[in-house]
């Protein structure tokens, strides 16, 4: 059985790729990652103070369902800077965003909007909270992460026949 190592050592003419350059540079592959709930706050603790959907989206929902609880110290923890939950302030998305791009080669990220791919309406956030965080996201996170990794939005990209 080919594991995804081997299919990558195979591919990088059975070298693994070297510690001192990132999987981009050593895998011609675009890669992509996506997050499972999205959330762009006015502040850090404005981020912190959506536990209770996040709680209600994930909790089971009958008795021995699936599901998990969630309690706000572990969401919190979740929220930091090298964590997969993409919630926080413009600054901490940014920071996660640049961190994924920079430490896993990841050069795009799929989704509904644009560029990142996560769940924006989970646990029955309200409308004005999920409005505010999609306008952040195009308006804040987007500009300044394709800044900062060089590339332009997609509007603006040139195409050709």
């Amino acid at each position: 059985m080919t594991t995804p190592s081997r299919r990558l050592r195979s591919s990088s003419q059975g070298r693994a790729p070297s510690p001192s350059r990132s999987l981009s540079s050593a895998c011609p592959l675009q890669i992509t990652t996506p997050s499972t709930y999205f959330y762009a706050a006015a502040s850090p603790e404005d981020a912190l103070a959506v536990h209770p959907y996040y709680y209600e989206y994930l909790r089971p929902k009958t008795p021995g369902g699936r599901g998990w609880i969630v309690d706000p110290a572990s969401f919190a923890a979740g929220t930091r800077r090298g964590q997969a939950l993409m919630v926080g302030s413009v600054d901490q998305l940014v920071e996660k965003v640049l961190d994924a791009s920079q430490l896993l080669g990841v050069d795009r990220f799929i989704g509904q909007i644009d560029w990142f791919i996560g769940q924006i309406d989970w646990g029955g956030l309200p409308r004005q909270l999920v409005e505010e965080s999609i306008t952040r996201r195009a308006t804040e996170i987007a500009p300044q992460v394709r800044a900062a990794i060089g590339k332009a939005s997609p509007d603006k990209a040139s195409t050709t026949a």
